[in-house]
């Protein structure tokens, strides 16, 4: 029998018992004794900690984001070299919660919330694999998934969707729904009684109406909950909500209901090309005269595209100078911090647009910005509605088709052009060309405005081929 296990002046802990022939069948005073032999082979085997923090990740590209964890000032020297050298054989980002570890690519003796196989290991290495382009904000939203089982089943779900997606299937794969199925039971069991629950993310959706269904559940959660001032201060929260729901909101071309959270979006490249974009701005401006017709509020957006103009098109050349430059593709949030916030303008001014040229340009803008996205690996990124719009508008607003808005209008049909992903949207987009212009320079007065040879010089190509295929123009 026990009679004292607790130390007695905070230094030593002594472990007394009656005699083994007594105790020896106590599993308490076995225990005890295992724990006290093992304390020292236990202590030994903990993974080292250099400073007090956990080193399992390599070391994140300096001004990559403000929203990056920072290496301690103590031994930075050695850290640096130390990532300098891994950054030659690993590319992207890996946040704390992941580390490769050769062929084994997932770390064996991470913690998950779910049994984990080696199906379970692959989905959540193709997360982090850099070749495939599933990076934008995943170090906010994805250490979501590790907080409870129904997280994490919609993080594998999502991941096998998209892997089959990659495969050319676009259906929703068995292992998708398998997981999809896994995440709602939970859920619903914990459903009845939102006020005392700990809050889970449960934002995920595969058709338009199940997403509205989603978000409305979502949003009456998140008032119970105290509104959206309660996640102000949880920035992977309120970060993945910004992402998910500008997502799905761009591609309805619908307002969404919660403005970006700007205290997280601090765009690094502001201060490097910020007078270099407004000079680009004011020579568009007074070239094509857009004041004459636009808002203000419309000019400034605008304004803002030609800062994002010029910071791409600048860091684009930066690299081709320097063959091992740090260039902004390899940043996962480049779309996030520079990108989305002028993505939440156009989508949240849709009812201040006063006549129909205001409306044709934040259609440009939208469609400029969506080949953006998918530069910069966001997918799938659908363009259908815009496009849906601009036919419309074009087909019932004389207003758009002024002499004075031909720069404008062959923008934007460029612009729905190149983001076009069907053959009947290519088609008709090549036939209003080929009706709107009466020589090829009134094509190259498009490359003078909000312009992006790398995103758009391709399918500019392709459309220039097929009026040419239409009609010869001297």
């Amino acid at each position: 029998m026990i009679t004292n296990t607790q130390p007695e002046d905070g230094k030593y802990a002594f472990i007394t018992s009656t005699p083994f022939y007594s105790a020896k069948g106590k599993q308490e005073t076995k225990t005890l004794v295992r724990k006290h032999v093992m304390r020292p082979f236990m202590k030994r085997n903990r993974p080292k900690r250099a400073n007090g923090v956990k080193n399992i990740a390599p070391r994140p590209f300096v001004g990559a984001s403000a929203l990056q964890i920072s290496i301690p000032q103590t031994n930075r020297e050695g850290v640096e070299a130390e990532a300098e050298l891994e950054s030659k054989f690993l590319m992207g980002l890996q946040t704390n919660s992941m580390v490769l570890l050769g062929n084994g690519r997932v770390n064996p003796f991470q913690a998950w919330p779910v049994k984990m196989n080696t199906k379970e290991h692959e989905l959540v290495h193709h997360i982090w694999d850099p070749s495939q382009c599933f990076q934008p904000f995943r170090d906010f939203w994805f250490p979501l998934g590790t907080n409870d089982s129904a997280a994490m089943h919609l993080v594998l779900s999502n991941a096998a969707l998209h892997l089959n997606a990659l495969r050319g299937n676009l259906d929703e794969g068995r292992d998708s729904m398998m997981y999809h199925h896994s995440e709602d039971r939970p859920v619903n069991r914990k459903i009845g009684k939102f006020c005392g629950r700990t809050f889970r993310w449960n934002y995920g959706s595969y058709t338009w109406q199940t997403w509205k269904i989603h978000q409305a559940g979502f949003y009456k959660i998140l008032a119970l909950r105290g509104g959206l001032s309660s996640i102000e201060n949880i920035p992977a929260l309120r970060l993945s909500l910004f992402w998910i729901e500008h997502n799905m909101s761009s591609d309805l071309d619908i307002m969404p209901l919660s403005p970006p959270p700007v205290q997280y979006l601090t765009n690094p490249y502001l201060p490097k090309y910020q007078a270099d974009g407004e000079a680009h701005f004011v020579n568009i401006r007074e070239h094509f005269d857009i004041s004459s017709f636009l808002s203000v509020e419309i000019l400034d957006i605008m304004k803002q595209l030609s800062i994002l103009t010029v910071t791409i098109t600048r860091e684009n050349e930066k690299r081709k100078a320097m063959k091992d430059a740090q260039f902004l593709w390899g940043d996962q949030n480049f779309a996030g911090l520079c990108v989305y916030p002028i993505l939440s303008r156009l989508l949240s001014i849709k009812k201040e647009i006063k006549h129909g040229i205001e409306e044709l340009c934040r259609i440009g803008g939208l469609l400029f910005i969506a080949q953006a996205r998918r530069w910069f690996g966001v997918g799938p990124v659908l363009t259908n509605a815009f496009i849906k719009k601009l036919r419309q508008l074009l087909k019932s607003d004389g207003e758009v088709w002024n002499e004075k808005v031909k720069s404008l209008r062959l923008w934007t049909l460029i612009m729905a052009g190149c983001a076009a992903t069907t053959e009947d949207e290519k088609a008709w987009i090549v036939e209003t060309l080929k009706r709107d212009f009466f020589a090829w320079s009134d094509l190259e007065n498009v490359e003078k405005m909000w312009w992006v040879d790398e995103l758009f010089r391709v399918e500019l190509a392709n459309i220039e081929e097929a009026i040419h295929s239409l009609q010869e123009f001297k």
